[in-house]
């Protein structure tokens, strides 16, 4: 669903991160430590959840949500 408020879990569910999805393709194949930085509600979730969900990258999210 496109409009809905959650964050996303697919890649077809996501809109224009083509660049972001790459660079976070990119950096994992390079073993380097990545930073999903950026303002409230940008996407920041959505995208690494549905790169994680379509990559073969054994993973464990958490999400750390400080009051």
């Amino acid at each position: 669903m496109l409009f809905d408020l959650t964050p996303k879990s697919d890649i077809k569910e996501l809109f224009n991160f083509e660049e972001e999805l790459e660079k976070l393709r990119n950096g994992f194949e390079g073993g380097r430590t990545i930073l999903l930085l950026g303002i409230r509600r940008a996407g920041k979730s959505s995208l690494l959840r549905s790169f994680l969900n379509g990559s073969k990258i054994p993973n464990i999210f958490i999400n750390y949500l400080k009051d």
